[in-house]
């Protein structure tokens, strides 16, 4: 069903009881342009409900009433004042190019805040949470983080040689507030709560981006050497992460910096879906001007 015939049998099954009831024609032309109409009401239609008299102007007393309507209570004498800032042929009321113009510059003045508080969330946000084996790697520092860097792209290492308790909650705020969470689970450390705090965030539906990497036969592990059963169990419990990963769609990967290209584009993807919603706000607020 199209648009307009989606609208057209809706508004035909509308009985009389169920419409508001509605005193002038300006009122019935709202309650059609807000209630039975699938288009956003013009300047037009919104100089035609303040213009409570009909002769084309809105005078101070009408903008008064109106600002009033919408919360802004203001005096006399702050709604003379912006009246005349608005008043380009200083007659003391407003056309409606005038109305227009205003109108483009107040969604403006309305929109600046919420592109500003768009941005300020971006950049407070942690892009990347940097998860997985830690010391000894050093994939971190040695392939993960120029990437993000040369990206521009933010992210929490949790790796420290000066670790303290007290970093756990900073820790757990930023991989709670991450974008994406990069988990590697290489062969040159056991990885055991590792693997646990990846399997929870996967059954979670957080967007996670795994390496996994076997433990070869007589590695070396904080001076272990890891064969027989022990190295069966370490990398049984990697299948087992990897057949999760798979149930639940995430990809699985064995090359680090190829993990990393694809958080990149993750990254990317918010911040375009993003854009998009904010060039989608500003469109809607153009379309209640024209």
């Amino acid at each position: 069903m199209s648009s307009a015939a989606k609208y057209e049998t809706t508004e035909n099954n509308v009985d009389n009881e169920s419409k508001p009831e509605v005193s002038s024609p300006r009122e019935s032309l709202y309650y059609e342009n807000r209630c039975f109409s699938d288009r956003l009401p013009t300047s037009d239609d919104l100089f035609q409900q303040i213009d409570r008299n009909d002769d084309g102007y809105i005078e101070a007393e009408e903008l008064r009433e109106v600002l009033r309507q919408v919360g802004l209570a203001l005096n006399e004498k702050q709604v003379t004042s912006w009246m005349d800032s608005i008043d380009l042929d200083h007659d003391g009321k407003l056309n409606k190019v005038e109305f227009k113009s205003y109108l483009k510059y107040a969604r403006d003045v309305i929109m600046e805040p919420v592109r500003r508080k768009a941005d300020n969330e971006w950049h407070a946000k942690t892009a990347v949470f940097l998860g997985g084996s830690c010391n000894p790697t050093t994939w971190r520092q040695d392939i993960t983080i120029p990437i993000l860097e040369k990206a521009s792209i933010t992210y929490y290492n949790p790796q420290t040689d000066d670790w303290t308790e007290d970093l756990m909650a900073l820790e757990n705020e930023a991989k709670e507030n991450a974008l994406v969470l990069l988990f590697v689970i290489d062969g040159h450390t056991r990885s055991l709560a590792s693997m646990i705090e990846a399997t929870e965030l996967i059954v979670r539906g957080r967007k996670i981006v795994l390496v996994i990497n076997d433990i070869k036969e007589n590695t070396y592990i904080n001076e272990d050497i890891i064969r027989g059963a022990e190295l069966k169990d370490l990398n049984r419990a990697r299948a087992y992460l990897a057949d999760t990963a798979a149930r639940y769609d995430v990809i699985v990967y064995e090359n680090i910096p190829e993990a990393t290209c694809n958080v990149v584009h993750s990254v990317r993807k918010w911040e375009s879906k993003l854009q998009c919603e904010q060039r989608t706000t500003c469109r809607q607020a153009d379309c209640s001007i024209q």
